[in-house]
């Protein structure tokens, strides 16, 4: 009986501290776009507040550490969220405008399997879910990463 090969899962990701836009395409089929909001607060006040730290006796105290593991366990779940979109993507590219790309690239290479699956991780302003979604199959359609499929098959043991 014959094996018949799936399609490569390729997919785009344009990440932003707000929200983040997916982009997946599997084989000749119809691009799927996500949008995941990130639920990450960026500026906490609580009620009644008034300075940056409070004082117990002679001693005086931030908040700062909280808000900062608070922070860090909100960009968990939201890399978690993105994670759980992408997980069966063979080929993956990341674009966005801040630190947060390089954050997921990151996250992605070191506690999920994505290493040696992202290609590129660029800078990119904001950009419309459809202008993404041309960006993306540029990029999978290019020579860059067509020559790159050429090697890695080539390679003995693949």
């Amino acid at each position: 009986m014959k094996r018949v090969k799936r399609p490569d899962v390729k997919a785009g990701i344009w990440i932003d501290t707000d929200n983040a836009v997916v982009v997946k395409m599997e084989g000749e089929t119809e691009a799927v776009i996500s949008a995941v909001d990130s639920g990450i607060e960026s500026r906490v006040r609580f009620p009644g507040e008034g300075k940056r730290f409070a004082r117990f006796g002679s001693t005086f105290m931030s908040d700062e550490e909280k808000k900062e593991r608070r922070l860090q366990l909100q960009l968990k779940r939201y890399y978690k969220r993105i994670t759980s979109i992408i997980s069966d993507a063979d080929y993956l590219c990341i674009y966005g405008p801040g630190k947060r790309k390089l954050e997921l690239q990151h996250f992605l290479e070191h506690n999920t399997g994505f290493h040696g699956k992202l290609m590129e991780c660029e800078n990119s302003g904001k950009v419309k879910p459809s202008l993404l979604l041309e960006k993306v199959k540029h990029f999978f359609e290019g020579p860059v990463f067509k020559s790159w499929r050429r090697s890695k098959r080539k390679e003995p043991g693949l």
